[in-house]
């Protein structure tokens, strides 16, 4: 009788031990894959409570994400057994991927890959050996997918992929010169002594292609060993903790290995390694400099500012180019470059140039992607960029005998394979060819003119990713109005489209779901540009009689600035552009590079010192393009030089 209380007892301690185990379902494998099967996945029936249960134990220190991320963390004992495969799809399909995506900035979504660090598949997989390829295929396999549901979260996906693909290449990779530049065949040169020091600083600067394949720690240790160095050091004056005062933009204007520093990430980090005052093997004058950059990294640090830096691109014009052929580029994604290749006019000829190539470069390998010929008697007249292809105009060459010229708007894939989308005829000699735009989601909006049944119309239209088209907007064009110009800008999820008539204009404002605003010019205001700014304001620019056009500021309800400051006047020759953030870019009529912002509720204006461009760019037609968020990508056309202008953060 004494035994069956103790029985019990047993097998209520067995039940207790088992509590926890009963209450949280033991991890899942994919049969079919090896892959983890998380606890709840965005848009399952339990995610909402997953997130509730979550909530009740967050704090101010562990907020809800915190805990959400430990509870998406795979058990060690199965990291530990998983294949590399089921590892990386298991990567794949993290649900919290949203969540370490930096959705606001322009363009396509980016990988905030700090986010990840705690993600312990993450960990695992820069363990791996063969990561990298699997990966790779991985993405490959997401790209032929058939999109089901929302584009923009297939979007986000192949960005979250390729931003671990990223960084597990740098892994990889790293530097491939980890040594110092060595200037013993420069000052060794004979007459090396008797040149000026004009001479011996142009010799002295480092071949453009060295730069980004030299570790942080060579740069430093090249700027220390420049042959010049004394001659940033002001040795008129006594040092101050030891150390000269240097002249610091003389040295980044004249050196470039020092602009090159400045936009590493890395680059204070390494200088306090590297770098500390009375290193008895350097030079006092390497050491005076090196205190001086060590300084102006961490005033930089505490600003939040990097260098207005100037940086050649590496670039091969296609073979075979004529002297008599022109190239322009049309569209950049910061990687590719869509471009046309076209005669020049010759003969004292009216008629434009004749497009005989549309093509897309490769910037990372430099190299020709793919080349398109266009038919005779067409010409290309502009295109853009799309992930995976590009779109494009064509129309009929101008004869100067047609009334009216047709226009075709194709869409190609990554093979150069097009389709046409859209067609219509506009008429000759005060029609415009399509303007073009890029949403985040990965739509393509276009302007157009067209003639039908005798009278002219001007609107927009949006090419989904599914290649279906959509007329957003048309206006018919009266008798009596002057000539009609239209231009389209966009931050990537609102887009801003402005059409001017002699008698009135209007611009008009979209958003994601596409509903349009329209909003009059001021009296007597008209545009010759516009260009929409990450939050939504938009800067005009409009013709001033006798003077430079005028530079103004609205917000996305139309409304201009409450202050009405000083006229901003600048000259224009090329187009506004923004960096998708607060800034944009504008050229004046003698190459002078602005920017402007709003500050206080006033338009703030710069323009960029001049000594910033290499002299023999000064004068030349420049064309540019937003390149990320951090620059823009200027294209000379008279010389076909590529350069990268970096703006502060």
């Amino acid at each position: 009788m004494k035994e069956k209380p103790m029985m019990w007892l047993s097998l209520l301690l067995c039940c207790l031990l088992l509590l926890p185990a009963c209450g949280e379902p033991a991890p899942q494998i994919d049969e079919a894959t090896g892959a983890y099967i998380y606890p709840s996945y965005p848009g399952d029936e339990n995610w909402e409570a997953f997130w509730e249960e979550i909530s009740e134990v967050a704090s101010e220190e562990a907020p809800p994400l915190f805990h959400a991320r430990q509870r998406m963390n795979i058990p060690e004992e199965i990291l530990q057994e998983m294949s590399t495969e089921a590892l990386v799809i298991t990567v794949r399909d993290y649900p919290l991927m949203t969540y370490a995506m930096d959705v606001n900035t322009p363009g396509e979504p980016k990988l905030k890959f700090e986010s990840l660090r705690d993600f312990n598949a993450v960990q695992e997989l820069f363990q791996r050996e063969d990561a990298l390829e699997t990966m790779e295929a991985q993405l490959a396999l997401l790209k032929e997918e058939r999109v089901e549901g929302s584009a923009y979260i297939h979007l986000q996906k192949l960005a979250y992929m390729e931003g671990i693909i990223e960084a597990l290449r740098a892994e990889e990779s790293g530097y491939s010169i980890t040594e110092p530049y060595d200037f013993t065949p420069i000052t060794d040169q004979p007459g090396w002594g008797h040149s000026s020091n004009e001479e011996k600083l142009a010799k002295s600067n480092l071949p453009e292609e060295l730069l980004p394949e030299m570790s942080t720690e060579a740069l430093i240790e090249t700027i220390f060993n420049h042959p010049l160095i004394v001659i940033y050091c002001d040795i008129n004056n006594m040092p101050v903790n030891g150390n000269y005062n240097v002249h610091m933009d003389y040295l980044i204007e004249t050196f470039n290995a020092v602009p090159e520093l400045f936009s590493r990430e890395d680059a204070l980090t390494v200088m306090e390694d590297v770098y500390y005052p009375g290193r008895t093997e350097r030079r006092q004058f390497a050491n005076s400099v090196g205190y001086a950059l060590l300084l102006e990294l961490r005033a930089r640090a505490e600003a939040g500012e990097a260098a207005y830096t100037l940086q050649a691109i590496p670039f091969s014009l296609p073979e075979g180019l004529k002297e008599e052929q022109q190239l322009d580029i049309l569209d950049t994604d910061g990687e590719r470059l869509l471009y046309r290749l076209h005669e020049n006019i010759r003969d004292g000829g009216i008629h434009p140039p004749i497009n005989q190539q549309l093509g897309l470069y490769s910037l990372s390998e430099d190299k020709i992607l793919l080349e398109l010929e266009l038919p005779d008697a067409q010409t290309l007249q502009g295109g853009i960029l799309l992930p995976e292809g590009f779109v494009y105009c064509q129309t009929t060459a101008d004869s100067g005998e047609q009334e009216e010229l047709e226009y075709q708007i194709f869409r190609a894939d990554a093979a150069g394979e097009a389709q046409l989308i859209d067609s219509g005829f506009y008429e000759n000699g005060i029609g415009l060819p399509p303007g073009f735009a890029r949403l985040d989601s990965g739509d393509v909006l276009y302007s157009y003119q067209q003639r039908r049944d005798g009278s002219s119309f001007f609107g927009l239209r949006r090419l989904d990713v599914a290649g279906e088209l959509h007329s957003l907007l048309e206006l018919e064009k009266s008798e009596q109005s002057g000539p009609i110009y239209s231009e389209i800008s966009t931050n990537g999820r609102e887009y801003l489209f402005f059409l001017q008539e002699e008698a009135e204009g209007r611009f008009y404002l979209g958003d994601a779901e596409h509903v349009i605003r329209s909003h009059s010019l001021q009296p007597g205001e008209k545009l010759i540009s516009c260009t929409l700014l990450a939050d939504g304001g938009i800067f005009l620019l409009s013709p001033e009689e006798g003077a430079p056009n005028v530079l103004s500021y609205r917000d996305l309800q139309g409304q201009p600035l409450s202050e009405a400051p000083e006229p901003n006047r600048l000259f224009y020759l090329n187009r506004m552009c923004s960096n998708g953030k607060d800034r944009i870019l504008a050229v004046d009529d003698v190459f002078g590079i602005y920017t402007a912002w709003i500050e206080d509720g006033l338009i703030q204006k710069e323009k960029l010192e001049q000594s910033l461009f290499p002299g023999e760019l000064l004068g030349q037609p420049v064309r540019f393009f937003r390149l990320s968020e951090a620059g823009y990508l200027l294209h000379y056309q008279q010389e076909d030089l590529l350069y990268q202008l970096s703006f502060p953060q």
